[in-house]
């Protein structure tokens, strides 16, 4: 999903500043550009900064995105944004300086992809829905204890998956919580410690979880564990979307031994 995320981590930024308009209404397009705006508009009124349109600033965040409201939007988008886009850039070749316009008709394109399953069936009582394939331990060489564990499990609706699952292929569905969790071995010299850091980080014993209970669960699991470039060796993630967890522990021997 590495394409197909990268709205999760774009700041949408404003275009619509008084000198932009004041140059652009000085041109022909003014239709395209009122499309345009139109567009921007119901984006910053409906989708900003609500799940998963949040950017660069996550804490800004206001409540999750409504899918109907991601629906209607991109209905607005594919009937405008042809010809918004093409007088974009042929404002850029007059040296209108347009950049922040055009990115952000790049990003929608990329939003626009990431959910065409979605907005391909027009029913109303669809909902976002994703295909997903779990692996789990899939860069041993960054790994830091886990060997003391005895089973990683992925549970999302009232399906459940672990180490040893012969499947870990499903559909995750727009509503469904997600949580993820970290089974210490009972007989082993650590187990897993809170820590105020990570609010999501629930302790249970030997049991280590974290629990996304918001609509779009997914999604906010993927952003919160998204790994880090440099946690691979080439710098580059082989098997995208890997997940990064890092749960402290304590030792399990009283100090009498």
């Amino acid at each position: 999903m590495t394409k197909d995320r990268k709205f999760l981590s774009y700041s949408i930024k404003s275009a619509t500043g008084a000198g932009l308009l004041g140059r652009c209404e000085q041109l022909t397009g003014k239709q395209a550009l009122n499309h345009y705006d139109g567009l921007q508009v119901w984006f910053n009124r409906k989708l900003s900064h609500r799940f998963p349109f949040v950017g660069a600033h996550p804490e800004l965040e206001v409540g999750s995105a409504d899918p109907q409201d991601i629906r209607a939007f991109f209905e607005i988008y594919d009937a405008t944004s042809e010809g918004a886009r093409a007088h974009l850039k042929q404002l850029m070749v007059q040296g209108v300086d347009v950049s922040d316009a055009l990115e952000f008709m790049l990003a929608l394109e990329d939003v626009r992809l990431f959910f065409a399953g979605f907005l391909l069936n027009k029913s109303p009582q669809s909902l976002p829905t994703f295909d997903f394939s779990i692996e789990f331990r899939v860069n041993r060489g960054s790994e830091r204890g886990a060997n003391e564990l005895i089973d990683w499990i992925c549970t999302m609706g009232r399906e459940t998956f672990d180490l040893y699952s012969s499947n870990l292929k499903g559909v995750w569905q727009y509503g469904t919580p997600v949580n993820v969790a970290f089974r210490w071995a009972a007989d082993g010299p650590n187990m897993p410690a809170a820590d105020v850091k990570q609010p999501d980080l629930m302790i249970n014993g030997f049991l280590a979880s974290y629990a996304y209970n918001e609509p779009w669960a997914l999604l906010k699991l993927m952003m919160k564990h998204n790994a880090k470039l440099t946690d691979f060796k080439a710098r580059v993630d082989p098997q995208p979307q890997t997940l990064f967890f890092e749960i402290p522990t304590t030792s399990r021997m009283t100090p009498d031994k």
